[in-house]
């Protein structure tokens, strides 16, 4: 369980029962580097800057998806992400968006995942409150008009899968399995003045549908099939 103590230190970790959970602490600064955490003028200093283990807690999620989630994971080191989700039969269905007809059959089933007890849990709980508004900050709407079709919106953080040559003039759709983003909707910089940054990824597996990205942002947008389907797709961060 990671939290967000402001006056977390080494030596009284939380300040409260010995726990130790902050993902941030003034104590990992140098200097003058308080004052700059305190107004970040980038990604990567608000991500970073004062951050402990920034790699575990920052991960790609489903943040709103169109059907049932099944299953997703991610692997720090291979950096794959997968995700697994349903479509139920029509004769099932309640609250997922059927684009071919006026009626609301859902635009947002499932939001979280499912929990150790079969609640729904917010993937979001743990995560440090001022990324977590930076997100939201950027976050396209997830609404998506096609007719039969749906949409999930899936967080992938630049921490992980960021573009390491910011001289890319345009974005790429998927070729050769791999997608190059656009810039987020506020053009936002990993380091100020190298540009917007791009997420950069290899398309290991999608069963059906197309990807697109803006910023941090992934739409990956499917068919609403009558009959019911089951869709998964895969991904890792490109590497040359």
């Amino acid at each position: 369980m990671w939290v967000y103590e402001p006056s977390n230190t080494h030596e009284f970790g939380d300040g409260w029962n010995a726990e130790d959970l902050s993902v941030f602490s003034y104590d990992d600064m140098d200097g003058d580097e308080d004052l700059i955490a305190d107004a970040p003028q980038d990604y990567k200093t608000l991500c970073t800057l004062g951050a402990r283990a920034v790699e575990s807690w920052c991960r790609p999620y489903p943040s709103e998806v169109a059907g049932e989630i099944i299953a997703y994971s991610f692997e720090i080191k291979s950096t794959k992400f997968s995700l697994t989700i349903r479509i139920p039969p029509k004769a099932e269905r309640q609250g997922i968006r059927d684009e071919t007809t006026t009626e609301e059959v859902g635009a947002g089933a499932v939001v979280g995942h499912l929990g150790s007890q079969g609640e729904v849990a917010n993937p979001n709980a743990s995560r440090s409150a001022a990324v977590q508004e930076a997100e939201q900050s950027s976050r396209p709407s997830w609404e998506h008009r096609e007719a039969g079709h749906g949409v999930a919106l899936i967080y992938i953080p630049f921490v992980h899968y960021l573009r390491s040559d910011t001289e890319v003039p345009e974005p790429i759709d998927i070729q050769e399995n791999r997608l190059i983003g656009r810039p987020g909707l506020k053009g936002e910089e990993w380091v100020k003045g190298k540009g917007p940054a791009r997420i950069d990824v290899q398309i290991e597996h999608m069963s059906d549908g197309r990807v697109e990205c803006d910023g941090q942002w992934m739409k990956w947008i499917y068919p609403i099939a009558e009959g019911g389907a089951e869709y998964s797709l895969k991904l890792k961060k490109w590497k040359d």
